[in-house]
């Protein structure tokens, strides 16, 4: 590191001044004073002296600016950038220019943004490391706004001084005042056109000049034609400007001396509306035309209205107008006569049906020709309809056809009338209808098979085609045959039947026909008429039908005899069913079947129909007078067996069946029933039952066999059967084995016991019974305060519950904002042991618990309960609080009722408990300026002494800032000199004022060239002790310096 150095004698007074000038900061000075006389003692210091450099500086600001760029502490500068060398911590204003001249007039640099520093203008204080502080500027550009001459017009911006940023655009607009007009621009005296708007590239300073002169006021009035009434809207163009006629027809525009051109443009007011010029007012007809202009001038235009004609046709092929179809244009009011001709080809025709008009003087109706008048604009549409030929026709019949063959739109045309042709507009829509059949006398008959052309349908409806048609019938020719039959449904059935001119048909009947249930009709044979054979004894006949014909089918009765046996299975019958003639007799016999686990016996027959038989012979006999059934009845039987599973056997009743009691030791037991009957039965629980006698029993049931379940025919304990017809009929019931638990609490009122009482459990259940101490129903709130009543926040207190052995719980809360710690269920209750079947297993817990005991016997369990021996609160021992940036540390003082220890038990909890903890307030210091060491010099006896004053001052608060008075403060000093001397001044005493205030100091003398030893500071400090006479304060003690000082 570089030194700068300098010196300097002193004056007659002894003062000097020495400065040195350096462009780099320095951190300290070193003064050195050598005594000029031999009784004087030359001394040395070093004194730290934190100077660092601040700069500030511009960008954006070129070479020819002038004057004054920036201002540090009230003093201007002219320079662009300047460094200043200043106190770290130290504060300085500064101001930047808005605006700094050059050396051009018309030019300047406006001050932008800034770095290092927060504005324009401001202060900084002065950082270590130093500061630089740069400040941007923008180049811009003066223009000057003119015009000329003087009140003919003016600009937007007005005319006047502007400043602009270099590169940008500025638009001006000239706006001439009333009588004058715009003609052109000057721009720096040079002419630039007479574009409006103008704009101007701020490159560089520049002035621009709106140049006015005098002007004409050229009119043009627009009217409409053979009135004064001008017409708005209208498109005027001067010199190829387009102008708009106001509400009064009127364009009025100022222009200079000289020829000008006015074009009346056609105007439209509407698609269908037009206004057409016609003359000038002075008869010219040129449009448009050049007027020469020297003074204020009016021309007047006239135009007429026209509106527009449109012809349409529909359909577009259905005809031609007059005047053609499209658009026409003719005067308002005109008379025009319009007419329509149709139009006809080789498939169809058009015939005019009507006109069809929309707009003010248009015509609608049937005329036609007909007129119309151009009152506003009009539409016309003529309407045509188009028409075809339909002719009717017919094929397959002969004139011998006397009935109606065709109706058509409700008229009925005969053979005789066919074909017949109509004329039908196009797509309407005619009824029709084929007849048939056409029947031309007794057994003969024309029948429709077909229809082609506009339908394919016998009857219906034709909507007529867009070309010409025809609808074409073909019918053909039938006989009829009649069948009769008295049973039977035969083919063909029994009826008339009419056969195409022809056919062979296969005539047949089904035989034998069923009559109805064990009723059935035989065919004997036919007799028939025209083309059908006269007789025969077969089913069926094939003949060719040429004529009308007929046939007639011949029949006999046969009954049905059914034989059966109910059960199905049960045994066997003679004969077997069969068809037998009506009154034939026939002998009937049963017999039964047999197995290993059923038996059928005859019973009975059952008959029914007529001629049957009812009764026990066996056998017997029937006439066959109808349908007959004979059902030869028996009666089945089946085993069933009763057993249990899982029973002692025993003399004990153990099952009822049907009144009958019955002992385990009976099982299993067998019954053979009848299919269907119903027998009741019970299965008695519980069974085998053991009973104690002795405590805690006293007489209780502890064993037992109890039913289960019941499988086969039954799933009840109880219950009525019904037997089935089936093999392997059985009803078993299951038992299983229970024993007895009993479970109870002792000390009820302090928990409970899951199960409790007497249970009964399957043999091999394992259960678990649980043990719940309660908790009491008291709050116990604490509150945590200093001393000075604040309430102390986010404290930890602890509760402890203890049981008689030394188990505890415990509770930890952290006091809220009101320095509130609350706790609630108390007092705590705890679970002592379980005693089971008389043996005890301790298992002290304040928690819920469990015993599992495996149910291969009777057992009983007791819980045994208990409530908290004692309690135990605890408050901090201190209490954290920060105040600001500061944390303290209060000391316990007390509880609000005198006890001074932070830990307090509480035994009996029947109420609700609050209690309030008081923490002691404890001293801060605030020190006064000048608290510290202090050397000077005295001059005795002419040699120069040095007096080392150690000072301590300031106030004595409480944490929060209460003052702390009349407290007894005890001081002294401890130095270690250069000189190897060292060790404690005595004790110095002070009282606090009221306001806490103390002031103390020691002082020591010491030759020249003695200081404090460098260990590795100076090597003094103090201790203090404050002793406050008001208990609710905190004693003070603080001890300052390094122990490992000699005496220290």
């Amino acid at each position: 590191m570089e030194a700068a150095s300098s010196s300097v004698k002193t004056d007659g007074s002894g003062f000097f001044k020495c400065q040195v000038t350096d462009s780099r900061s320095f951190s300290d000075w070193y003064a050195d004073i050598e005594a000029s006389k031999t009784d004087y003692v030359s001394v040395s210091e070093t004194v730290t002296t934190p100077y660092t450099r601040v700069s500030f500086s511009t960008t954006g600001i070129g070479s020819d600016y002038t004057g004054n760029v920036f201002k540090v502490d009230g003093v201007d500068y002219n320079v662009k950038s300047k460094a200043f060398y200043w106190l770290v911590g130290s504060t300085h204003s500064y101001e930047y220019y808005q605006y700094v001249s050059t050396t051009n007039p018309g030019k300047r640099y406006r001050w932008s943004s800034i770095s290092g520093a927060s504005g324009r203008t401001g202060s900084i204080t002065v950082p270590e490391g130093g500061k630089t502080v740069i400040s941007t500027y923008k180049t811009q550009y003066r223009l000057i706004i003119q015009v000329e001459p003087s009140g003919y017009g003016t600009t937007s911006p007005s005319p006047g001084t502007y400043w602009y940023d270099k590169g940008a655009s500025v638009t001006v607009t000239a706006y001439p005042n009333e009588g004058y007009v715009f003609e052109y621009w000057l721009l720096d005296g040079s002419y630039v056109g007479d574009s409006n708007p103008y704009t101007v590239p701020m490159n560089s300073p520049h002035t621009l000049k709106a140049v006015f002169g005098e002007g004409w006021l050229l009119t043009v009035q627009v009217y409409k034609s053979g009135t004064s009434t001008g017409i708005s809207g209208v498109t005027v163009k001067i010199d190829g400007t387009a102008y708009t006629t106001d509400s009064n027809g009127r364009v009025q525009v100022e222009v200079n001396t000289g020829d000008h051109t006015v074009e009346i443009v056609t105007y439209y007011p509407s698609t269908d509306t037009r206004y057409v010029f016609t003359e000038w007012w002075d008869g010219s007809t040129s449009n448009p035309r050049t007027f020469s202009i020297s003074s204020d001038t009016t021309v007047t235009a006239y135009m007429k209205k026209q509106y527009k004609l449109t012809m349409q046709v529909d359909p577009s092929d259905g005809g031609s107008t007059t005047p053609s179809v499209g658009d026409h244009w003719y005067d308002e009011g005109a008379s025009v006569t319009i007419s329509a001709t149709p139009s006809s080809y080789s498939d169809h025709h058009y015939k005019f049906r009507e006109w069809s008009g929309s707009g003010s003087g248009s015509y609608t109706g049937t005329d036609n020709p007909a007129p119309v008048k151009m009152n506003g604009p009009i539409t016309q549409t003529a309407y045509f309809d188009r028409y075809v030929y339909v002719e009717f026709r017919v094929s397959g019949m002969s004139g011998d056809a006397s009935d109606v063959v065709l109706t058509v739109d409700g008229s009925n045309y005969h053979y005789s009338d066919l074909p017949v042709t109509f004329d039908w507009k196009s797509g309407s829509s005619h009824s029709f209808e084929w007849h048939t059949p056409v029947y031309d006398g007794d057994g003969k008959r024309y029948v429709w098979v077909s229809t082609s052309g506009l339908s394919t349908s016998r009857t219906g409806t034709v909507t007529t085609p867009n070309t010409d048609g025809y609808v074409e019938a073909t019918y053909k020719t039938q006989y009829r045959l009649t069948v009769s039959s008295d049973y039977d449904d035969p083919d063909p059935s029994v009826g008339d039947h009419w056969y195409d001119d022809g056919t062979t048909i296969e005539a047949s009947v089904n035989s034998p026909v069923s009559g109805g249930t064990g009723i059935r009709y035989v065919c004997t044979g036919w007799s028939g008429t025209g083309s059908v054979p006269a007789s025969g004894s077969e089913t069926s006949v094939t003949f060719t039908i040429d004529q009308p014909s007929s046939i007639t089918w011949n029949w006999k009765t046969q009954y049905y005899l059914t034989m059966q046996v109910s059960p199905d299975g049960a045994g066997t019958t003679a004969p077997s069913s069969g068809w037998y003639d009506a009154g034939a007799s026939v002998t009937i016999s049963a017999s039964g079947s047999t197995d290993t686990w059923w038996r059928y016996t005859f019973k009975e027959w059952q008959g029914s129909g007529s001629g049957s038989y009812s009764g026990s012979n066996n056998p017997a006999t029937v006439t066959m007078n109808g349908p007959i059934t004979e059902t030869a009845v028996f009666e089945k039987e089946v085993k069933v067996t009763f057993d249990a599973a899982g029973a002692s056997s025993s003399s004990d009743t153990i099952l009822t069946v049907d009144g009958v009691d019955y002992a385990a030791s009976s099982l299993p037991l067998t019954f053979w029933w009848k299919v269907g009957s119903s027998h009741s039965f019970e299965w008695h629980t519980p069974v085998n039952v053991k009973t104690k006698s002795e405590s805690p029993w006293n007489g209780v049931q502890v064993k037992r066999e109890v039913w289960s379940s019941t499988s086969g025919l039954s799933t009840a304990r109880s219950g009525t059967i019904t037997v089935p017809d089936s093999d392997g009929n059985h009803v078993t019931a299951t038992y299983k084995k229970q024993y007895r638990l009993k479970v109870w609490e002792d000390g009820g009122e302090w928990g409970d016991v899951s199960p409790s009482s007497l249970h009964w459990y399957d043999e091999g259940t394992s259960v678990t019974v649980m043990a719940y101490p309660d908790d009491g129903s008291h709050t116990i709130t604490v509150y945590l305060k200093d001393a000075e009543g604040y309430a102390l926040s986010g404290q930890e207190v602890i509760i402890y519950a203890f049981a008689p052995d030394g188990t505890h719980v415990h509770e930890t809360h952290t006091t809220n904002s009101y320095g509130k710690a609350t706790f609630t269920n108390y007092p705590k209750a705890f679970f002592w042991s379980w005693e089971v079947d008389g043996t005890e297993h301790r298992s002290t817990t304040f928690d819920s618990t469990s015993y599992t005991v495996t149910m291969d016997t009777w057992h009983w369990i007791k819980a045994v309960f208990g409530r908290s021996c004692y309690h135990e609160l605890i408050a901090p021992q201190t209490a954290e609080v920060t105040i600001g940036s500061n944390t303290y540390n209060l000391p316990f003082w007390k509880w609000t009722d005198g006890l001074t220890d932070n830990e307090r038990l509480i035994y009996e909890i029947t109420s609700d408990l609050t209690y309030t903890a008081k923490y002691k307030c404890v001293i801060k210091l605030v020190p006064a300026e000048g608290e510290t060491k202090v050397t000077d010099y005295y001059k005795v006896n002419y040699w120069v002494t040095v007096l080392w004053r150690f000072w301590t001052k300031g106030y004595v608060q409480t944490h929060r800032g209460t003052p702390v008075s009349g407290a007894t403060m005890k001081w002294r000093v401890y130095a270690w000199w250069t000189d190897n001397t060292y060790g404690w001044s005595g004790w110095y005493t002070y009282t606090t004022e009221s306001d806490g205030w103390f002031n103390m100091w020691h002082d020591v003398w010491k030759p020249p060239g003695v200081t404090l030893m460098q260990a590795p500071t100076d090597a003094w400090g103090w201790e203090r002790q404050i002793t406050p006479q008001e208990e609710w304060i905190a004693s003070y003690y603080e001890k300052v310096g390094l122990t490992w000082w000699p005496g220290f």
